[in-house]
């Protein structure tokens, strides 16, 4: 019998909250059943930081109530301006032991500004001299990879290690918010992972491609490159789409190009155009930081543009007219959507989509 089972994603972020639940199913399509977004009143949460705590419980339960999910069980993104993302260089070994060496790697040798680190990592997968490697070991002995016989650490050969760090009580207050508005956090992660889970199962990108996710807000910008199935550059880029939520919005623009006829002489267009420019600037840097420094001759393959930036179609437009790649918006086609559930919504609501669709386990 097809199992079906329904996860929750929620994001928090200085604008707004954002919620939406999944339906997987074996076999189909998943489907996005509920999905809603709430704006918060500027400060309620800042760079982050909750300031109005009380205000936060308060819109989040009255989100849950109107979107009335089938599940309480809910997977959370932690904004990205609390994350501190740093790739390592580690001796190849298990995940018990590797987080030990990353305790004392991050106590010792790296330079991290908090007082209660909380950490989490992965392995960014093998190369053919891991893989070699553990091939002659295994032929070789027969106590198993976990067994007292294995050489000492300094003979194994280096793994990359993606670690993500972030205050403590950063992490326990946004669950504590969580549980308080009746929800149960599953588990809490970090922007680009859920970002990466999307465009794979959406068939937006290939796992084993090269390609980067822009997730552009009305301030703020996550870049992040994936590679050989993992995360490998992260980058967070203050370029502003929309006025302050306290500012007089201007008149709304049309979306059918990325620079209006007759809009050429308006302040609001001028900042667009700047916007976009700054943005294909910051995202060419990155590109050939990854190619010449990271991973040499591996170009990027494709741009994904997700987020709730005003005018997104406008701005993956100019990107594709000032860069030499191809750029996409992120779209449902790898879903099933609801009629309630426009297609234009979609990239606003990636995040807690790919969330989501990690499933109701841990």
């Amino acid at each position: 019998m097809w199992r079906s089972r329904y996860a929750l994603g929620l994001e928090m972020s200085d604008n707004a909250l954002k919620l939406a639940e999944v339906r997987i199913r074996s076999r189909s399509k998943p489907t996005v059943t509920r999905h809603a977004a709430e704006q918060l009143p500027a400060g309620a949460i800042e760079d982050g930081r909750i300031r109005d705590r009380d205000l936060v419980v308060r819109t989040l339960r009255g989100l849950v109530k109107r979107t009335g999910p089938n599940t309480r069980k809910a997977h959370v993104v932690l904004p990205g301006s609390l994350v501190m993302v740093r790739f390592l260089k580690l001796p190849d070994l298990p995940e018990r032991r590797l987080r030990k060496v990353i305790e004392f790697e991050l106590k010792h040798n790296a330079a991290i500004p908090l007082k209660t680190p909380h950490f989490d990592f992965v392995k960014l997968g093998l190369s053919q001299q891991q893989e070699d490697w553990q091939s002659r070991a295994h032929a070789n002995r027969g106590d198993g990879w976990d067994g007292p016989g294995w050489r000492e650490d300094a003979a194994r050969p280096l793994c990359d290690v993606m670690v993500a760090i972030a205050p403590l009580e950063a992490v326990r207050e946004y669950a504590k918010i969580v549980a308080a508005a009746g929800l149960r956090p599953l588990s809490i992660e970090i922007r680009p992972l859920s970002l990466y889970r999307l465009v794979t199962r959406a068939g937006l990108a290939g796992p084993d491609d090269t390609f980067l996710v822009a997730d552009v807000g009305e301030t703020v910008t996550d870049l992040s490159v994936f590679h050989d199935r993992g995360l490998r550059v992260t980058r967070i880029i203050p370029i502003r789409f929309a006025p302050g939520r306290d500012a007089k919005p201007e008149s709304a623009a049309a979306e059918s190009a990325p620079f209006p006829d007759g809009m050429e002489g308006s302040d609001a267009e001028t900042a667009f155009r700047s916007a976009c420019s700054d943005l294909a600037h910051e995202i060419e840097r990155l590109m050939l930081f990854f190619r010449y420094s990271l991973f040499r001759d591996r170009p990027i393959g494709r741009i994904i543009l997700t987020g709730d930036a005003p005018r997104l179609d406008g701005i993956a437009r100019a990107l594709s007219e000032l860069l030499a790649v191809d750029v996409r918006l992120a779209d449902g086609e790898g879903f099933k959507l609801r009629a309630t559930f426009p297609e234009k919504a979609f990239p606003a609501m990636a995040v807690p989509v790919g969330l989501a669709l990690r499933g109701n386990r841990r």
